[in-house]
């Protein structure tokens, strides 16, 4: 995940700088010079003139990768060159994301955008007052270009009342569940090439009493919500609608949507004893729970003999590995087997404005 949020953000900031249309209007106080060129637009690709330089604060989530400062540094470049304007990144890890991220707006610290998207606190802080509110006009004005690639279907789900408080993704994605095995340990325990559901269950109870190995070794919150995906609403065609809904969903297939509780089906009471009979092989640990490190993590550290995500975040991950460790021989496999998927939300993906941001035009 950290890997597709890395990439997801640095192609937003890009999107967002590619979109810039206008020069900022009457701006705080220290950006007089500024204020004389309110009515002056510009290109996307022409420079802003008059405008005083600006450090944008922005917060990613995930630990950052190795190339960040050579990257921002070209990103800077650009943005500096057109709107006399820097980016200054911070990171929230996945470690602690549930906490740190409340944390960042309650504290008061200062910062101008950060990632946020309908499962990342966006409603939450919204309806807190963390973010700033965004008008039609407004975007229009300092994003013309993305608003001219901008879905209307985008803006209704970001509207939270009257306001829009984030920028959405701009393009169709879709959820595909994605899995990451060990082609080497497959083999030796002769299983063959991971095409069911049902075949990578036996790869998984086959490596069960590999030393060194977990066979499905995650913890994060992702992990844990993913086999679920995988194990229970994928192969039944059925739709996870929101957590504030617990128990209850909806099949893929039902033109009606309707909802309804899974907990009185037949395929969740198998679903239970599939994951018994795992608990009992001992497929995760025993403090899988309290585990901070991410399956995709565990797997490129040779801790875990699979590792499931979206499936673009397991693409890179085999990267990785075939790589650093080519004798592992990774496979990646497309987890919903030719089941049905869903389009995401567009709000899945995201950026809002600080409240409390000195450079919102900026920022836009």
């Amino acid at each position: 995940m950290k890997k597709l949020f890395a990439l997801t953000a640095l192609l937003t900031v890009l999107l967002l700088l590619a979109a810039c249309g206008a020069n900022e209007p009457d701006p705080p106080a220290e950006d007089n010079q500024s204020a004389q060129q309110g009515d002056q637009t510009a290109n996307a690709a022409e420079p802003v003139e008059g405008l005083e330089p600006v450090e944008l604060i922005v917060y990613f989530l995930g630990d950052g990768a190795a190339d960040n400062d050579e990257v921002f540094a070209l990103i800077n470049e650009r943005t500096s060159a057109l709107i006399n304007t820097t980016v200054r990144p911070l990171f929230i890890s996945w470690a602690d994301f549930g906490t740190r991220y409340p944390l960042v707006f309650a504290s008061g610290e200062y910062f101008d955008m950060i990632y946020t998207a309908h499962w990342s606190y966006y409603a939450d802080q919204a309806l807190r007052g963390g973010f700033y509110p965004l008008s039609v006009e407004m975007l229009n004005t300092y994003a013309p270009e993305l608003m001219a690639q901008m879905p209307e279907v985008a803006l209704r789900q970001a509207r939270i009342g009257e306001n829009i408080y984030m920028v959405p993704n701009i393009q169709h994605e879709f959820g595909q569940v994605g899995l990451l095995v060990r082609g080497d340990l497959r083999r030796a325990h002769g299983i063959p090439e991971i095409t069911s559901l049902e075949i990578f269950k036996d790869y998984l109870r086959a490596i069960s009493d590999e030393p060194g190995i977990i066979p499905f070794d995650g913890g994060s919150e992702h992990d844990i919500w993913a086999m679920v995906e995988l194990f229970l609403y994928t192969p039944n065609d059925w739709a996870f609608p929101h957590d504030a809904v617990p128990f209850y969903t909806f099949s893929i297939q039902d033109p009606t949507g309707t909802m309804f509780n899974f907990s009185e089906t037949q395929e969740f009471h198998d679903f239970l004893a599939l994951m018994r009979e795992f608990n009992e092989l001992g497929v995760w640990r025993m403090d899988a729970l309290t585990n901070p490190n991410s399956m995709v993590d565990n797997f490129m550290a040779g801790r875990s003999g699979s590792a499931i995500n979206n499936l673009t975040t397991v693409a890179n991950a085999w990267q990785e590995v075939i790589t650093h460790f080519p004798e592992w021989e990774p496979e990646v496999i497309d987890a919903t087997f030719g089941t049905a998927t869903v389009v995401n939300s567009f709000i899945s993906n995201g950026f809002g404005i600080r409240a409390i941001s000195q450079h919102p035009e900026r920022s836009l």
